[in-house]
């Protein structure tokens, strides 16, 4: 949370969310600006991500000074845009004047809401089979928090092709970081890709191999583009794959229950240990699955990237 407090004077102020880093707010391109004229004040929010923004602005006190009635002001700031907040006046001219506010502010937009249809396929080229290290109603190791209840980890092994198990928008990558250990130095220091899906929900893949990421930020992926290699960037003690499904519920990031599907097993919801297989290649299996009720998009085999290096942008936390 942020505060401010502006008696005369103002400045820039960046916003910091403190919120879970997963939530990805720690870099991600979003600040608040106050601007001045004369004995009136503007407070701007401005977006230039890829994703919306919610804003929670609350004043929290004032002296002489005309700020929004009830002091709470809550706003979705669009992508790559810029959105006046707030205007506040001196009330009488020959008084000084000042006020204080704070301020959240979380990736994604809460009203969005997730498809009830959506599968997932495996995050892996077919053929490959890894196992489910961590998963929901297996033994909880590092997934103890509402941004990572619902994720997996899968033992991929160093240099593993990883693939957009969903489309949709490249949000942010980070592909410059070494590998990893399990130490608290490494929390915020995995290479990763999350996908905004046309939904309002993103995907994240963390822990991947540093350079590795051939998609940049604002790219359109299919189901099974290759997006990286597996790694053990970050706070890993191993290689493997970090996945989750994500939203905003409120200010607040949440992972999501999530179903994956192959063409021999249809939909499923991974479970701690089982071993999974990728199968997506033979079309009498996919039209049985379709069948039995999965919704298979045209995965095909993995499909490659623009070949470009993804740009540094927010440092979430992911285990």
């Amino acid at each position: 949370m942020k505060f401010g407090t502006l008696p005369l004077q103002f400045a820039l102020l960046m916003g910091l969310c403190h919120l879970p880093l997963s939530a990805g707010a720690a870099g991600y391109p979003f600040s608040i600006e106050t601007q001045k004229a004369e004995d009136r004040a503007a407070i701007v929010a401005t977006n230039t991500g890829l994703a919306p923004v919610q804003l929670k602005l609350t004043f929290t006190g004032s002296q002489n000074a005309s700020v929004a009635p009830g002091g709470i002001l809550d706003f979705l700031v669009p992508p790559q845009s810029s959105v006046r907040v707030a205007d506040i006046a001196r009330a009488e001219p020959s008084r000084p004047w000042s006020y204080d506010y704070k301020y959240d502010w979380c990736i994604g937009d809460p009203a969005a809401s997730p498809a009830a249809d959506a599968v997932y396929r495996l995050p892996f080229a077919d053929g490959e089979q890894y196992k489910l290290t961590q998963a929901p109603g297996g033994p909880v190791i590092t997934h103890d928090t509402p941004d990572s209840r619902y994720a997996v980890d899968i033992a991929m092994p160093k240099g593993a092709p990883v693939l957009a198990a969903r489309g949709g928008i490249v949000m942010d990558a980070v592909s410059r970081y070494g590998d990893g250990r399990k130490a608290e130095e490494f929390r915020d220091k995995a290479n990763y890709v999350r996908i905004l899906h046309d939904d309002g929900t993103w995907a994240e893949y963390f822990h991947l191999l540093r350079d590795s990421i051939p998609v940049v930020p604002g790219q359109r992926v299919e189901a099974g583009a290759l997006i990286g290699l597996a790694g053990t960037s970050g706070y890993s003690d191993g290689p493997h794959l970090h996945f989750s499904v994500q939203r905003n519920a409120g200010n607040q990031v949440v992972s999501l229950p999530f179903q994956f599907y192959t063409a021999d097993r249809g939909t499923f919801v991974p479970a701690a240990g089982e071993v999974l297989y990728a199968d997506y290649r033979n079309p009498a299996r996919q039209l049985a699955a379709q069948e039995a009720g999965a919704a298979l998009p045209d995965s095909g085999q993995p499909s490659t990237g623009s070949g470009a290096k993804a740009a540094d942008g927010a440092r979430p936390r992911a285990e």
